[in-house]
Protein backbone atom coordinates (compact mmCIF):
# COMPACT_ATOMS: atom_id res chain seq x y z
CA UNK A 1 0.00 0.00 0.00
CA UNK A 2 0.98 2.92 -0.77
CA UNK A 3 1.51 5.39 2.14
CA UNK A 4 0.83 8.74 0.91
CA UNK A 5 -1.73 8.27 -1.74
CA UNK A 6 -3.36 5.29 0.01
CA UNK A 7 -3.74 3.45 -3.48
CA UNK A 8 -2.84 -0.14 -3.87
CA UNK A 9 1.12 0.11 -5.13
CA UNK A 10 -0.10 -1.71 -8.08
CA UNK A 11 -2.65 0.86 -9.38
CA UNK A 12 0.73 3.20 -9.25
CA UNK A 13 2.48 0.49 -11.57
CA UNK A 14 4.66 -0.86 -9.14
CA UNK A 15 5.66 -4.45 -9.60
CA UNK A 16 7.32 -6.98 -6.65
CA UNK A 17 10.71 -6.49 -7.93
CA UNK A 18 9.87 -2.98 -7.02
CA UNK A 19 8.89 -4.30 -3.53
CA UNK A 20 11.29 -6.55 -2.86
CA UNK A 21 15.01 -5.46 -4.52
CA UNK A 22 16.65 -8.43 -3.74
CA UNK A 23 16.05 -12.32 -4.54
CA UNK A 24 15.55 -14.51 -1.16
CA UNK A 25 18.15 -16.98 -1.05
CA UNK A 26 15.89 -19.96 -0.94
CA UNK A 27 15.17 -19.42 -4.44
CA UNK A 28 18.59 -21.06 -5.00
CA UNK A 29 16.84 -24.28 -3.70
CA UNK A 30 14.77 -24.15 -6.81
CA UNK A 31 17.77 -24.32 -9.28
CA UNK A 32 19.64 -27.18 -7.30
CA UNK A 33 19.77 -30.09 -9.70
CA UNK A 34 20.25 -32.14 -6.51
CA UNK A 35 18.19 -31.56 -3.68
CA UNK A 36 18.41 -34.71 -1.71
CA UNK A 37 21.41 -33.02 0.65
CA UNK A 38 19.37 -29.94 0.97
CA UNK A 39 17.54 -28.98 4.75
CA UNK A 40 13.85 -29.62 4.58
CA UNK A 41 12.30 -25.93 5.68
CA UNK A 42 9.64 -25.49 8.41
CA UNK A 43 7.94 -22.87 8.33
CA UNK A 44 5.63 -22.28 11.20
CA UNK A 45 4.29 -19.14 11.39
CA UNK A 46 1.21 -17.19 12.77
CA UNK A 47 1.67 -14.76 9.34
CA UNK A 48 1.85 -17.01 6.52
CA UNK A 49 0.40 -16.07 3.34
CA UNK A 50 1.49 -12.34 4.13
CA UNK A 51 3.25 -10.74 1.54
CA UNK A 52 6.54 -10.82 3.27
CA UNK A 53 6.22 -14.67 4.60
CA UNK A 54 5.36 -15.68 0.58
CA UNK A 55 8.07 -13.67 -0.44
CA UNK A 56 11.10 -15.26 1.48
CA UNK A 57 9.33 -18.41 1.65
CA UNK A 58 10.33 -18.04 -2.35
CA UNK A 59 6.57 -18.76 -2.84
CA UNK A 60 5.17 -17.24 -6.22
CA UNK A 61 1.95 -15.45 -5.21
CA UNK A 62 1.37 -13.12 -8.02
CA UNK A 63 0.87 -10.68 -5.56
CA UNK A 64 -0.47 -7.14 -6.35
CA UNK A 65 -0.98 -4.67 -3.28
CA UNK A 66 2.13 -6.15 -1.30
CA UNK A 67 -0.40 -5.28 1.80
CA UNK A 68 -1.95 -8.45 2.74
CA UNK A 69 -1.00 -8.18 7.11
CA UNK A 70 -2.37 -4.37 6.62
CA UNK A 71 -6.02 -5.69 4.89
CA UNK A 72 -6.00 -8.59 6.89
CA UNK A 73 -6.18 -11.02 3.75
CA UNK A 74 -4.05 -13.65 3.44
CA UNK A 75 -2.78 -15.17 -0.27
CA UNK A 76 -4.62 -18.22 -1.33
CA UNK A 77 -3.24 -19.91 -4.35
CA UNK A 78 0.77 -19.56 -3.73
CA UNK A 79 3.48 -21.78 -5.57
CA UNK A 80 6.43 -22.37 -3.43
CA UNK A 81 9.93 -21.67 -5.52
CA UNK A 82 11.01 -25.26 -3.85
CA UNK A 83 9.48 -28.42 -3.02
CA UNK A 84 11.77 -28.42 0.05
CA UNK A 85 9.09 -25.98 2.05
CA UNK A 86 6.63 -27.37 4.40
CA UNK A 87 3.95 -24.60 5.89
CA UNK A 88 2.09 -24.63 9.24
CA UNK A 89 0.13 -21.45 10.18
CA UNK A 90 -0.91 -21.38 13.33
CA UNK A 91 -3.15 -18.76 15.00
CA UNK A 92 -2.96 -15.41 16.13
CA UNK A 93 -5.01 -13.54 18.59
CA UNK A 94 -8.03 -11.42 18.33
CA UNK A 95 -7.06 -8.11 19.36
CA UNK A 96 -10.68 -7.58 21.01
CA UNK A 97 -9.95 -10.74 23.86
CA UNK A 98 -6.42 -9.09 24.71
CA UNK A 99 -6.31 -8.44 28.23
CA UNK A 100 -9.01 -11.04 29.08
CA UNK A 101 -7.97 -14.69 30.12
CA UNK A 102 -9.39 -16.03 26.54
CA UNK A 103 -6.61 -13.98 24.74
CA UNK A 104 -4.19 -15.25 26.99
CA UNK A 105 -5.17 -18.37 26.46
CA UNK A 106 -5.28 -18.67 22.91
CA UNK A 107 -1.72 -17.52 22.88
CA UNK A 108 -0.08 -20.05 24.52
CA UNK A 109 -2.86 -22.88 22.60
CA UNK A 110 -1.29 -21.13 19.49
CA UNK A 111 2.06 -21.51 20.82
CA UNK A 112 1.95 -25.06 21.84
CA UNK A 113 -0.04 -25.79 18.23
CA UNK A 114 3.18 -24.45 16.77
CA UNK A 115 6.06 -27.15 18.96
CA UNK A 116 3.12 -29.69 18.18
CA UNK A 117 4.06 -28.78 14.20
CA UNK A 118 7.50 -28.93 14.77
CA UNK A 119 7.84 -31.95 16.65
CA UNK A 120 5.88 -33.74 13.67
CA UNK A 121 7.28 -31.98 11.11
CA UNK A 122 11.08 -32.65 11.94
CA UNK A 123 9.75 -36.15 13.03
CA UNK A 124 9.04 -36.85 9.16
CA UNK A 125 12.49 -35.76 7.88
CA UNK A 126 14.03 -37.90 10.10
CA UNK A 127 11.57 -41.07 9.30
CA UNK A 128 12.70 -40.52 5.96
CA UNK A 129 16.55 -39.63 6.33
CA UNK A 130 16.72 -35.58 5.79
CA UNK A 131 17.75 -33.44 8.30
CA UNK A 132 15.43 -29.76 8.27
CA UNK A 133 15.57 -26.37 9.26
CA UNK A 134 12.28 -25.71 10.91
CA UNK A 135 11.48 -21.83 11.75
CA UNK A 136 8.63 -20.83 14.38
CA UNK A 137 8.02 -17.17 14.48
CA UNK A 138 4.82 -16.47 17.23
CA UNK A 139 3.33 -13.15 17.22
CA UNK A 140 3.31 -13.60 21.30
CA UNK A 141 3.86 -12.22 23.87
CA UNK A 142 4.82 -8.75 21.25
CA UNK A 143 1.36 -8.37 20.97
CA UNK A 144 0.06 -8.70 24.32
CA UNK A 145 3.06 -5.82 24.51
CA UNK A 146 1.69 -3.82 22.32
CA UNK A 147 -1.52 -3.63 23.72
CA UNK A 148 -1.43 -4.09 27.37
CA UNK A 149 2.13 -2.76 28.26
CA UNK A 150 5.43 -4.84 29.07
CA UNK A 151 4.69 -5.12 33.15
CA UNK A 152 1.26 -6.33 32.78
CA UNK A 153 0.45 -10.26 34.74
CA UNK A 154 -0.32 -11.57 31.12
CA UNK A 155 2.29 -10.44 29.46
CA UNK A 156 4.13 -12.46 32.18
CA UNK A 157 2.04 -15.31 32.08
CA UNK A 158 2.46 -16.06 28.43
CA UNK A 159 6.20 -15.98 28.35
CA UNK A 160 6.27 -18.63 31.04
CA UNK A 161 3.89 -20.52 29.12
CA UNK A 162 6.35 -20.45 26.13
CA UNK A 163 8.86 -21.04 28.02
CA UNK A 164 7.48 -24.29 29.25
CA UNK A 165 6.54 -25.37 25.37
CA UNK A 166 10.05 -24.61 24.46
CA UNK A 167 11.12 -26.61 27.42
CA UNK A 168 8.43 -29.49 25.62
CA UNK A 169 10.00 -28.80 22.29
CA UNK A 170 13.35 -30.00 23.70
CA UNK A 171 13.03 -32.65 26.04
CA UNK A 172 11.22 -34.52 23.38
CA UNK A 173 14.27 -33.96 20.72
CA UNK A 174 16.15 -35.26 23.28
CA UNK A 175 14.42 -38.10 24.18
CA UNK A 176 14.48 -39.41 20.27
CA UNK A 177 18.18 -38.47 20.87
CA UNK A 178 17.57 -36.16 17.40
CA UNK A 179 20.99 -34.78 16.58
CA UNK A 180 19.00 -31.05 16.58
CA UNK A 181 20.08 -27.79 18.33
CA UNK A 182 17.28 -24.72 19.20
CA UNK A 183 17.85 -21.47 18.57
CA UNK A 184 15.46 -18.95 20.50
CA UNK A 185 16.13 -14.88 20.20
CA UNK A 186 13.76 -12.29 19.07
CA UNK A 187 13.69 -9.13 16.69
CA UNK A 188 13.17 -6.62 19.20
CA UNK A 189 12.77 -5.39 22.88
CA UNK A 190 9.65 -3.46 24.07
CA UNK A 191 9.15 -0.64 26.57
CA UNK A 192 5.65 0.69 28.30
CA UNK A 193 4.80 4.06 26.55
CA UNK A 194 2.27 5.71 28.89
CA UNK A 195 -0.37 8.34 27.31
CA UNK A 196 1.19 11.05 28.84
CA UNK A 197 4.82 9.97 26.93
CA UNK A 198 3.01 10.38 23.62
CA UNK A 199 3.61 13.49 21.24
CA UNK A 200 1.64 14.89 18.32
CA UNK A 201 3.68 17.09 15.52
CA UNK A 202 3.21 20.48 15.39
CA UNK A 203 1.21 22.47 12.51
CA UNK A 204 4.07 24.31 11.85
CA UNK A 205 6.13 21.01 11.30
CA UNK A 206 3.13 19.69 9.34
CA UNK A 207 2.88 22.03 7.03
CA UNK A 208 6.63 21.09 5.52
CA UNK A 209 5.87 17.36 5.20
CA UNK A 210 4.14 15.69 2.04
CA UNK A 211 4.54 12.66 4.04
CA UNK A 212 5.30 11.14 8.15
CA UNK A 213 5.67 7.63 8.84
CA UNK A 214 4.66 7.57 12.81
CA UNK A 215 2.51 6.40 14.87
CA UNK A 216 2.42 4.66 18.35
CA UNK A 217 2.83 0.95 17.69
CA UNK A 218 4.67 2.00 14.38
CA UNK A 219 7.62 4.43 13.75
CA UNK A 220 6.52 6.74 16.38
CA UNK A 221 10.80 6.23 18.22
CA UNK A 222 12.22 6.56 14.74
CA UNK A 223 10.14 8.98 12.49
CA UNK A 224 10.47 9.58 9.49
CA UNK A 225 9.88 12.78 7.75
CA UNK A 226 9.35 13.21 4.08
CA UNK A 227 9.37 16.75 3.21
CA UNK A 228 7.50 18.82 0.54
CA UNK A 229 9.78 19.60 -2.47
CA UNK A 230 12.10 22.52 -1.41
CA UNK A 231 11.45 22.83 2.30
CA UNK A 232 13.98 20.38 4.10
CA UNK A 233 16.02 24.12 4.79
CA UNK A 234 12.69 24.94 6.76
CA UNK A 235 11.13 22.53 8.24
CA UNK A 236 15.05 21.60 10.13
CA UNK A 237 14.63 25.64 11.33
CA UNK A 238 10.93 25.02 12.52
CA UNK A 239 12.43 22.22 14.60
CA UNK A 240 15.01 23.82 16.13
CA UNK A 241 12.56 26.95 16.57
CA UNK A 242 10.35 25.23 18.96
CA UNK A 243 9.73 26.07 22.08
CA UNK A 244 12.61 25.03 24.56
CA UNK A 245 9.55 22.98 26.68
CA UNK A 246 8.61 21.42 23.48
CA UNK A 247 8.81 17.11 24.27
CA UNK A 248 9.80 16.59 20.53
CA UNK A 249 12.91 19.16 21.02
CA UNK A 250 13.91 17.83 23.98
CA UNK A 251 12.97 14.17 23.96
CA UNK A 252 14.34 13.56 20.26
CA UNK A 253 17.29 13.88 18.23
CA UNK A 254 16.51 15.23 14.83
CA UNK A 255 18.96 13.94 11.80
CA UNK A 256 18.75 14.21 8.02
CA UNK A 257 19.00 10.81 6.28
CA UNK A 258 22.54 11.42 5.27
CA UNK A 259 23.24 11.89 8.79
CA UNK A 260 22.05 8.83 10.10
CA UNK A 261 23.39 6.76 7.00
CA UNK A 262 26.73 8.07 8.31
CA UNK A 263 26.14 7.28 12.01
CA UNK A 264 25.90 4.05 10.72
CA UNK A 265 22.30 3.57 11.78
CA UNK A 266 21.36 1.67 9.21
CA UNK A 267 24.05 -1.01 9.70
CA UNK A 268 27.75 -1.12 8.93
CA UNK A 269 27.11 -1.16 4.72
CA UNK A 270 25.47 1.65 2.88
CA UNK A 271 21.36 1.34 2.25
CA UNK A 272 20.69 -0.26 -0.96
CA UNK A 273 20.45 3.12 -3.36
CA UNK A 274 16.66 1.88 -4.66
CA UNK A 275 15.81 1.96 -0.88
CA UNK A 276 17.23 5.57 0.10
CA UNK A 277 13.76 7.48 -1.06
CA UNK A 278 12.25 5.37 1.27
CA UNK A 279 13.72 6.53 4.15
CA UNK A 280 12.64 10.05 3.85
CA UNK A 281 14.63 13.71 4.45
CA UNK A 282 14.77 12.92 8.50
CA UNK A 283 14.50 10.84 11.01
CA UNK A 284 13.97 11.55 14.50
CA UNK A 285 14.44 9.42 17.36
CA UNK A 286 13.35 9.15 20.54
CA UNK A 287 16.07 9.25 23.68
CA UNK A 288 13.43 8.40 26.17
CA UNK A 289 10.22 7.17 26.02
CA UNK A 290 8.74 9.72 23.97
CA UNK A 291 6.69 8.14 21.10
CA UNK A 292 5.42 10.14 18.09
CA UNK A 293 1.62 9.47 17.38
CA UNK A 294 -1.07 10.74 14.88
CA UNK A 295 -4.06 13.10 15.64
CA UNK A 296 -6.12 9.60 16.53
CA UNK A 297 -4.00 7.97 18.44
CA UNK A 298 -3.59 11.20 20.75
CA UNK A 299 -7.63 10.05 21.65
CA UNK A 300 -7.46 6.89 21.24
CA UNK A 301 -4.44 6.04 23.63
CA UNK A 302 -5.55 8.86 26.53
CA UNK A 303 -5.02 8.06 29.67
CA UNK A 304 -3.75 4.49 28.58
CA UNK A 305 -0.65 2.37 28.40
CA UNK A 306 1.10 0.66 25.23
CA UNK A 307 3.95 -1.37 24.54
CA UNK A 308 6.20 0.49 22.14
CA UNK A 309 9.69 -0.44 20.52
CA UNK A 310 12.25 0.71 17.62
CA UNK A 311 14.53 3.65 19.59
CA UNK A 312 17.75 3.19 20.86
CA UNK A 313 16.78 2.32 24.99
CA UNK A 314 18.69 -0.89 26.17
CA UNK A 315 14.97 -2.69 26.70
CA UNK A 316 14.37 -2.02 22.86
CA UNK A 317 17.45 -3.06 21.67
CA UNK A 318 18.67 -6.14 23.85
CA UNK A 319 17.09 -9.51 22.80
CA UNK A 320 18.27 -12.70 23.90
CA UNK A 321 19.89 -15.20 21.74
CA UNK A 322 20.30 -18.85 23.49
CA UNK A 323 21.04 -22.04 22.01
CA UNK A 324 19.85 -25.44 23.47
CA UNK A 325 22.48 -28.14 22.00
CA UNK A 326 23.51 -31.62 22.54
CA UNK A 327 26.64 -31.95 24.86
Amino acid sequence: MDQRSGKKASSLGMTIEDVFFKKPWIEKLSKSKDESGCRILNFINAYNGDDFPNWYQGRDCNMTDFSAWQSCKKTQSCSCASNMVNLFTIGETSINTLGLNEGKDEAIQYFRDGIDAALKGIESCELNNRSSFTYIYTAHPDKHMHALGVEHDQVDNVIEEIDSEVERLWDELRNKNYDASVILTADHGHITVDSSDMVEIPDELLECLEYANVGVHGFGRHAYFHCRTGLQSLFRERWKALDPASPLLNNFILLSSEEAISEGLYGPNLPLWKARPRMGDFVAIATGKHTIGTKKEMSTFANKSVGAHGSLLPEEMSVPYIILSPI
